[in-house]
């Protein structure tokens, strides 16, 4: 796919920068099978304690974990037992990601929401157009408390970034109940009004965003799971 205007906004606009088809072959191929093959290696559980294990109280978890030595066998390992901390003050439906940022010294979590229906229930359209959720930290109470509601379309990712002093969230939107062909949306920090929607990007099934800059410019790639293309974005100012 050649570069072209995929989603404009006041002053700026993303244009498509390049596509790269995956694909599974080649001199990489033995690679991926010994991968795999570790994957679905069974682990042999030890005989007898194991000396190399000691248990300890790692910083800043509440509970009890176990480490391995790092003198001998692999490398340092921990297994904390966790208890909910500051949990978020609402109900999830099929979270698929969540994304943890700061503006300043407010302190945000967005949780990518999927769908709305359980197992064994009757499948619906709007199943798949639900909010997903902004929380801010509040410290006092010790709890993230619902910031924003966004309408979103089977949200698999949210990917928060920023150009100069701008903030922005980007999400991933899959599928709205009919097509994996629906828009994923840019929303630009706007103080007050919270995050507001300003760039409207055309994706396949998207399921994942990420963004990062160089000395030319500000980027965002995104992948897709329902097509074998992934694709290179580039701010251009206005």
């Amino acid at each position: 796919m050649g570069s072209g205007v995929v989603g404009r906004g006041v002053g700026a606009e993303w244009t498509v920068l390049a596509s790269h088809r995956r694909t599974w072959g080649g001199p990489g191929d033995g690679d991926r099978q010994q991968c795999e093959e570790r994957l679905h290696r069974p682990e042999v559980p030890p005989q007898g304690p194991d000396p190399t294990v000691q248990t300890v109280a790692p910083r800043h978890v509440h509970g009890v974990g176990r480490m391995v030595s790092p003198s001998v066998g692999p490398p340092p390992r921990l297994v904390p037992c966790v208890r909910p901390l500051w949990a978020p003050s609402g109900q999830t439906f099929g979270a698929a990601d969540w994304e943890v940022f700061r503006i300043g010294d407010r302190i945000f979590l967005a949780v990518a929401n999927s769908h709305s229906y359980d197992v064994g229930m009757q499948l619906q359209n709007d199943s798949y157009v639900i909010n997903s959720a902004i929380y801010e930290l509040n410290v006092t109470a010790q709890t993230f408390v619902k910031f924003q509601d966004i309408p979103t379309c089977s949200a698999l990712d949210w990917e928060f970034f920023s150009v100069g002093e701008d903030y922005f969230l980007v999400v991933a939107n899959s599928f709205d109940g009919n097509t994996f062909s629906v828009n994923s949306i840019i929303y630009r920090w706007q103080g007050y009004e919270g995050f507001v929607a300003t760039h409207h990007l055309p994706t396949f099934g998207c399921r994942d965003w990420e963004a990062f800059s160089t000395a030319a410019g500000s980027y965002l790639i995104y992948s897709s799971a329902k097509e074998p293309l992934s694709r290179v974005l580039r701010l251009r100012m206005g």
